[in-house]
């Protein structure tokens, strides 16, 4: 099984076309319909997948929290990069590495 190489400010994040989701309280519950998987997500997460419709960037990501959350711009990113990479391995995102032609809805 390949890797993904790590993420960077400027890849382009966005909801896979499979994923389907629902608020429920505020926050997002997605299901990864190829997989069968549902995901409950916490507020911050559920902000998260809001920001990536459209797909937007984790340098985007991360300056929309900052400006929200009284948060660490080095630990937002961390934390906005493990988030993605969580989401990405269930399925649920699209990752376009910086420099690539925008992903659909961009």
């Amino acid at each position: 099984m390949a890797t993904n190489p790590p993420l960077g400010a400027d890849d382009r994040i966005g909801r896979h076309g499979r994923a389907i989701f629902a608020e429920v309280d505020g926050e997002v519950v997605a299901l990864d319909t190829a997989g069968g998987a549902c995901f409950g997500l916490n507020g911050v997460a559920s902000h998260v997948w809001r920001l990536i419709e459209p797909p937007a960037t984790v340098g985007e990501i991360r300056g929309a929290l900052i400006a929200r959350y009284a948060v660490d711009p080095a630990l937002c990113e961390r934390q906005v990069i493990a988030l993605i990479e969580d989401l990405r391995t269930q399925g649920l995102v699209v990752v376009q590495p910086g420099g690539s032609p925008p992903l659909p809805g961009a």
